[in-house]
């Protein structure tokens, strides 16, 4: 699991529960209950289930001792349940998984796919939970980045290809050990701005039968729009929310939409994050089980390649700003006076401009930060290392040298990756000089 996914954790020392109501807000409340008859509807001897999460996007409450809440969403918004590690979310379409209810626009609007569909508004949303079995062993996921299809036919490619290859797996490989796929994902580019062809990819891919999470990619946009705040109302429409979470017992996911869409502009969007998702994970990291891998799922990469201009410097900042306190803070050290007063110093490094912070400062964090990926992979290893040399733990030690190891590991990697790029370059030159002489 850890080398197929895996590769950030993040959060944050403090974080707002739930946001003030809206004034503008229509409140939406009901109750998590445990659908022991599986018929979606509550009767007597189905209890309430306590300390379930819910969210619009931005802020996040939890069920009461009863499996109560009331959340004050905003327009516009999609209210959706995080699924509990240990309980299945209700719905019988793997492809479609999840418990959400889209809250009415103060200005709805009608892009060329319909958008999302206009349905009475009930401020009632009651959620059956089903309990899970017990999970034994690791977790099996398959991922899928950019299916991408044009039209039927490339849908049709996609079900024989990829779908039947997943299907195939245990007879193609008995001996392999490759358990069946217990959850899956696709990382965007579900189509290829045709979003008239979800429902047939959905149907490929509900032959899987496991749930199935769904990431929008820079293709899945509503392109005939006049902001990036309504260019996923199709996606949205079909798929729930665009920033969701969900727990399995071995692992959280994290799905967010990174493509910012900017109509008009070349190019017409760029990587990066809303300030509505940075409140989501604000939110919602704190009740994050430190036990367990977290995993980010989005569809631009973090990383530029080439020179381009393609993530937003400050948000991906952002990111690794929390990822690098999640590690610090919640991961390892515990709630130490040292672990924030580092986290403090590293928000007040990259987002507070005005405080005057000598240059060698700035490039320590900056390159502390852009190792993150780097120092969550090892950092285990050097705190067993450092409790088998001196029998204890020693905090300080551990977080020095796992900084070290952590920039030094991607100073390698970058290393690495610039002299493959160069080797293949200077292949493909040689072979053209070969072929016109």
């Amino acid at each position: 699991m850890r080398s197929t996914l895996g590769w950030a954790a993040l959060g944050l020392a403090c974080a707002i529960v739930a946001l003030p109501g809206r004034a503008d807000a229509k409140p939406l409340s009901g109750v998590v209950f445990d659908d022991r008859n599986g018929d979606g509807r509550r009767q007597s001897g189905e209890p309430g289930v306590p300390g379930v999460a819910l969210s619009d996007g931005r802020a996040l409450v939890v069920t009461d001792a009863a499996g109560r809440y009331r959340i004050d969403p905003a327009p516009g918004s999609t209210v959706f349940a995080i699924k509990p590690a240990d309980w299945r979310l209700p719905g019988d379409d793997p492809a479609r998984p999840g418990a959400w209810r889209h809250v009415p626009s103060n200005a709805p609007i009608a892009p060329k796919y319909g958008g999302i569909r206009a349905a009475s508004w009930s401020p009632a949303f009651d959620i059956g939970l089903r309990r899970a079995p017990a999970a034994a062993g690791p977790l099996s996921v398959r991922v899928f980045a950019d299916p991408q299809p044009k039209s039927r036919v490339d849908v049709d490619y996609y079900g024989r290809d990829i779908v039947d290859s997943v299907l195939a797996e245990p007879a193609a490989a008995p001996d392999a050990r490759l358990p069946p796929p217990q959850l899956g994902a696709s990382l965007g580019d579900i189509v290829n701005d045709d979003l008239s062809l979800y429902p047939a990819m959905n149907a490929q891919t509900r032959r899987i039968g496991v749930p199935w999470l769904h990431v929008p990619g820079n293709h899945d946009l509503d392109l005939d729009v006049a902001r990036d705040e309504d260019a996923l109302l199709g996606f949205r429409n079909v798929y729930g929310p665009d920033t969701f979470a969900w727990e399995e017992p071995q692992a959280t996911f994290i799905g967010l939409d990174d493509v910012i869409y900017r109509p008009g502009q070349s190019p017409a969007y760029i990587g990066g994050f809303r300030d509505d998702q940075f409140a989501f994970l604000e939110a919602y990291l704190p009740r994050v089980s430190k036990d367990r891998l977290l995993v980010l799922m989005m569809h631009i990469p973090l990383f530029e390649t080439d020179g381009r201009d393609t993530f937003r410097d400050a948000d991906r900042a952002r990111l690794f700003a929390l990822s690098l306190a999640f590690i610090m803070i919640f991961a390892n050290w515990g709630l130490t006076s040292a672990a924030y007063y580092i986290g403090a110093g590293c928000v007040l490094v990259l987002f507070v401009r005005h405080v005057l912070v000598p240059t060698q400062v700035k490039v320590i964090v900056a390159e502390i930060a852009g190792a993150s990926m780097f120092l969550y992979l090892t950092h285990f290893q050097v705190i067993s290392l450092v409790h088998k040399l001196f029998g204890r733990d020693i905090p300080w030690l551990s977080l020095g040298l796992s900084i070290i190891v952590g920039v030094t590991g991607a100073h390698v990697y970058a290393w690495l990756d610039r002299k493959v790029r160069q080797s293949r370059l200077m292949t493909r030159t040689w072979r053209r000089g070969a072929s016109a002489g």
